[in-house]
């Protein structure tokens, strides 16, 4: 198993891992090593950078001047050799084997390159002659490396020439409906960098000795791509929901109506596939504006979803709509606020909810602004540790003027994401069977999964579509915002929600199996 090139941090730890072609037949040694004497070798060393080509010699360090002994380099080898043997044992539980060596399946695949030697490569990344690359920016051709995909390898002229050569095997079934990366820069940090030269390969935390096994080339999607999908839109929308009839939660002002009443009263519909869902806007209704609430019949944990709509309830006074993922035994398993705004807003806030142990804190990669760090139901009034978003038109009236958009939340095991996305300015690929979040550009919310927030704050979750009025949060701001009582104002002023509707493409839930 080999390692693409890898470098540490200075003094001690600055050495080079190199990749090699040829087997280095002793005592004819292509290039020597020194190491410092003040440097000794460490077990730490040995198990996270070292190159262990499969049937070959090892050798690593940092290349010097030329050794004036060839003993010394024998000496070494022999060292190296012998405490790499002494840390050889059987993978542990949850281990796979690569060429002999362990890892963490979760965290890493195992790829055949040209040579034959299994190489160990961040998760859905290929090999190409020890350096590893993502089948979405590059493919491997007449060994060396090229960029774009495999499907658009015939068009593509331009070539990188690092380490390359690659017997491809796996990587033409691995490509279909991979990003191309336009549309959006891609500082997201998932581990896909369309620059000049492919990702190097990170040194799994538990190497073994490698032996003559050999391991079967993965199919995988390329990074951080998802593929395996569920898909809601026109006549088997509502198919997917249940109607949720019992009195508002958030203490709204609002009757939610079955379905066969919501459909005999016109508040939801399909027209040209798109989904609407409305409220009443023609009756005076003192006990509350009559309004729909959906809830999932599927629940999810991780994966991707995607909401991409022409038109969502406008900026007025008294509403409160919001498109949002909350669990069962609120609020034990959490509440994601992925559309949420009152009256007559104009930007949208994204919201974690959840029980005590839950904070965000530091620098985050993200573009929205921070409102709240604390996610406690209890201790901040239940209004969570939420995130306003920067971009123009993210929210009501102004969204609805803009032509709409899409909305996308990515639940991982380590973070929560959320982007907003204009129409006219999706990435290429999100409407794609593999959209692949990594080569977007930074989301708008980021929540950091585990330390200050563990992930067992946040568990199996359904998806949720309403619009009420009044109530906790449109209510408790009305009279600054719009004056006068809000239950007064929505019972007796029909015409003014007659822009308060959902019109939706699609709903789309997708995962990485």
């Amino acid at each position: 198993m080999t390692f693409g090139q890898h470098f540490t941090s200075s003094g001690c730890d600055q050495y080079q891992i190199n990749t090699r072609s040829t087997l280095p037949t002793y005592p004819s040694l292509e290039k020597s090593i020194s190491w410092p004497s003040e440097c000794p070798l460490r077990p730490k060393d040995l198990e996270s950078d070292m190159m262990m080509p499969s049937g070959r010699s090892l050798f690593f360090g940092r290349e010097t001047e030329q050794a004036s002994n060839t003993l010394a380099k024998m000496k070494l080898y022999l060292i190296l050799v012998t405490t790499i043997l002494a840390t050889a044992a059987a993978c542990g539980a949850g281990e796979s084997n690569c060429g002999g060596g362990c890892y963490d399946p979760s965290q890493y695949s195992c790829d055949t390159d040209i040579n034959g030697a299994s190489v160990l490569c961040p998760l859905n990344y290929l090999a190409c002659n020890g350096a590893c690359y993502s089948p979405s920016s590059y493919h491997c051709a007449d060994g060396k490396l090229a960029w774009g995909p495999q499907a658009d390898a015939s068009s593509s002229s331009s070539s990188s020439s690092s380490n390359s050569g690659s017997d491809d095997s796996g990587s033409s079934s691995n490509n279909s409906g991979g990003s191309n990366n336009s549309g959006s820069s891609s500082n997201n940090n998932c581990g896909v960098n369309p620059g000049p030269a492919p990702a190097p390969a990170p040194a799994p935390s538990t190497m073994r000795v490698p032996t003559t096994q050999s391991t079967p080339t993965p199919t995988a999607l390329p990074a951080c791509a998802y593929g395996s999908e569920q898909n809601w839109q026109g006549d088997n929308f509502f198919n997917q929901f249940d109607f949720y009839t019992a009195a508002d939660p958030t203490h709204g002002f609002v009757q939610f109506v079955d379905q066969t009443t919501a459909q005999n009263e016109g508040l939801i519909s399909v027209q040209n596939d798109q989904v609407y869902m409305g409220v009443d806007h023609s009756n005076v209704q003192w006990g509350g504006r009559s309004a729909v609430r959906l809830s999932s019949k599927a629940s999810f944990t991780t994966g991707l979803l995607i909401l991409d709509l022409d038109h969502m309830p406008g900026s007025v006074c008294g509403t409160w709509p919001a498109f949002w993922t909350v669990g069962s035994n609120w609020p034990y398993n959490g509440e994601i606020d992925i559309i949420e705004g009152v009256n007559n807003g104009e930007t949208n806030q994204v919201t974690m909810h959840t029980n005590a142990g839950c904070s965000v804190s530091g620098w985050r990669n993200m573009t929205g602004s921070s409102v709240g760090s604390n996610c406690d139901v209890a201790t901040t009034g239940n209004a969570g540790c939420g995130v306003t978003l920067n971009k123009a038109n993210s929210y009501g009236t102004n969204f609805n003027n803009a032509g709409g958009g899409a909305y996308v939340m990515e639940r991982s095991s380590d973070a929560i994401k959320v982007w907003f996305f204009p129409k006219g300015q999706y990435p290429s690929d999100l409407l794609s069977g593999n959209p692949n979040p990594c080569s977007w550009s930074a989301p708008d919310s980021v929540t950091s999964i585990g330390g200050n927030c563990p992930s067992s704050h946040f568990g199996p979750q359904n998806i949720i579509f309403d619009i009420t009025f009044c109530g906790d949060w449109a209510g408790a701001v009305f009279a600054s915002q719009c004056g006068g009582d809000c239950n007064t104002f929505v019972a007796t002023n029909p015409s003014a929600f007659s822009d308060s509707y959902w019109l939706i493409n699609s709903v789309r839930l997708l995962s990485r199996s």
